[in-house]
């Protein structure tokens, strides 16, 4: 399956850029997630997610096929299962990121998909609307980290100084909350499909999250409930 998605970051591409491939600073703006570099320059990633009673966890590596600052250009293979289960998800994620006006950036995600076990049955059309809400949530918890981090008296823009102490200000990311938002619409879908909602939802989660796997660890943010029955 393909997927194509997008959404605008409120700053210039190279800021952008440093923000999209500067995992400490946005893993938080992502529940249940962690990240971990290995050796070999490759990434690890896991995800947690809980949909009423089911909790499932979802592993996956990650590596760079190609990463060019200056074309701003970003793909990624990256596979991922389910920690106990048959589940599993392949993907190749490409990422290219290009200016919007002066202050603005438009982030093109494509995302060739392929998902073994239950989780197919979702099928194509309700994977792209889960995972266009994610995206969607996603990017407005990268807007309020850009606005908690933009220095007084200059709208817009990060001076140097400012994103000095970016990795201290992961700290104060977007609540509980917002995060929470950003899963409770599968609710619906999950009612119809119990038994496997949460791993769909954990796949979609990790295959979002290895495109940005760069960087030091992450730390990890609690699984969050979806709702109850």
């Amino acid at each position: 399956m393909e997927f194509t998605n997008e959404f605008v970051v409120p700053a210039a591409p190279e800021e952008a850029w440093a923000l999209l491939t500067d995992v400490p600073r946005i893993a938080p703006c992502m529940p249940g997630a962690s990240v971990t570099p290995k050796d070999d320059g490759s990434y690890e990633g896991t995800v947690t997610v809980k949909v009423g009673p089911i909790k499932v966890s979802y592993g996956g590596t990650a590596a760079f096929r190609e990463r060019d600052a200056d074309k701003r250009r970003m793909v990624l293979d990256a596979g991922g299962s389910e920690s106990s289960g048959k589940g599993s998800a392949e993907a190749v994620v490409t990422v290219d990121l290009v200016a919007d006006g002066s202050d603005k950036t438009r982030v093109l995600v494509g995302t060739q998909l392929r998902i073994t076990g239950k989780v197919a049955q979702f099928g194509r059309s309700a994977m792209a609307d889960v995972g266009a809400r994610i995206i969607g949530q996603f990017a407005t918890n990268l807007e309020g980290l850009l606005t908690r981090e933009q220095p007084a008296g200059a709208p817009g823009q990060q001076t140097p100084a400012a994103a000095a102490p970016a990795a201290a200000a992961t700290a104060d990311v977007p609540s509980a909350g917002s995060e929470l938002n950003a899963l409770a619409f599968v609710w619906p879908i999950a009612r119809r499909y119990a038994p496997t909602a949460g791993a769909f939802v954990g796949g979609v989660l990790a295959t979002w999250l290895v495109t940005r796997l760069r960087g030091r660890p992450a730390p990890a943010a609690p699984a969050l409930p979806v709702g109850q029955p």
